[in-house]
């Protein structure tokens, strides 16, 4: 069991990778709400200015905000009642922070920064989404000219040597054999590509939109579950027991699934089983993690330690995703550029063989 006297230093005084803000709409309206909850205001007036230095959906939601804060609506709950304007994990990290009075504690939190951390998780600014995109643009263009070439080109070569009564060099007949299996492989580059984005759609979705989004190009979209685990370590750190955390996760949580675990979570906890195993047991925790939170008592140890688990959960996840993006990436390249490569060799000696037997 660790004391609070032996826990390890935490990734920071504040800090929460998992939970950091960087979108730049959202970052400036947390930074503008700690100010005022610091100085003890609410000022609803400096909302509505933030608002004008946005345009379109951000703007909307500024200004609603704004307007909720006018009519005397807490500042918590209105950042509730307005869809959108933060995502939907912070809002919860706020949620938690109201009920054990630490929302300025929380703003910090989210706003916390520390040079070098996204290098020490080993965090890559450079998605793999974007890398894949690169390259299916790139094939799909070259398997375009590719069928346009057996479509259009060879046939004409074909009708040249019959006219002049030349046969074709055998390296370009066998370009004609091959020729109809093109569309055929263009197919499964692009259903390999589907199956991709289906098991990885939230991230590919992210990467489409945030090119036209420049404001938040630099937010990471951290997965729900691991999200989870720095919740939880909001919901240990409070002056209340983790089970009014788990219980204002049951009723918040943006993902209908996990939603449902967290309820079958509480049920378990109503009958006598401590949280932790309870979290295993529906999958949120693995054993390993729920053994070693039940057996440390301190509660500094314990939010530690539920940081570090989301943290290694987000190394893990940086493994499989972008080697499959780049070896499907590569793999696909090296195939059509010999593809490519076999069929300017085909088109250069039909043209060598008709030069030839035409003079």
């Amino acid at each position: 069991m660790m004391d609070d006297e032996h826990v390890p230093e935490p990734i920071g005084p504040f800090a929460d990778p998992m939970l950091h803000v960087d979108a730049v709409p959202q970052r400036a309206l947390l930074r503008m709400l700690a100010s005022s909850h610091r100085r003890g205001l609410i000022e609803p007036k400096l909302v509505a200015s933030l608002a004008s230095e946005y345009s379109g959906e951000t703007a909307r939601r500024i200004d609603q905000l704004a307007s909720l804060m006018s009519q005397g609506v807490p500042v918590v709950e209105a950042l509730g009642r307005t869809p959108s304007v933060l995502d939907p994990s912070t809002m919860m990290a706020l949620h938690l922070a109201e009920k054990d009075g630490r929302v300025s504690e929380m703003y910090q939190t989210l706003l916390h920064s520390r040079p070098g951390l996204s290098q020490e998780l080993g965090l890559s600014h450079e998605s793999p989404e974007n890398e894949l995109i690169r390259s299916t643009v790139g094939i799909i263009f070259a398997f375009l000219i590719l069928t346009f070439l057996t479509i259009f080109v060879m046939p004409t070569f074909s009708k040249m040597f019959e006219e002049f009564g030349l046969e074709l060099p055998a390296f370009t007949l066998l370009l004609f054999v091959t020729a109809p299996y093109v569309p055929m492989m263009f197919l499964t580059f692009l259903v390999l590509v589907f199956v991709y984005c289906i098991f990885n759609f939230n991230a590919v979705l992210w990467t489409l939109l945030s090119r036209f989004r420049p404001l938040a190009w630099r937010q990471r979209l951290v997965p729900q579950r691991i999200k989870l685990l720095s919740l939880l370590a909001i919901a240990a750190r409070s002056s209340e027991s983790i089970d009014t955390g788990i219980a204002i996760l049951a009723d918040l949580h943006p993902n209908a699934r996990i939603r449902v675990q967290l309820q079958k979570v509480m049920s378990r906890i109503r009958d006598g089983q401590n949280a932790f195993p309870a979290l295993a047991a529906e999958r949120l925790l693995a054993k390993k993690e729920s053994a070693a939170l039940t057996l440390t008592r301190s509660i500094s140890a314990r939010v530690w330690l539920l940081q570090w688990f989301a943290a290694r959960r987000w190394e893990r996840s940086q493994v499989w995703a972008p080697l499959f993006a780049r070896t499907l990436s590569a793999i696909s390249t090296l195939f059509l550029g010999l593809i490519v490569a076999w069929t300017a060799v085909g088109v250069m000696a039909a043209l060598t063989s008709l030069i030839a037997g035409l003079t």
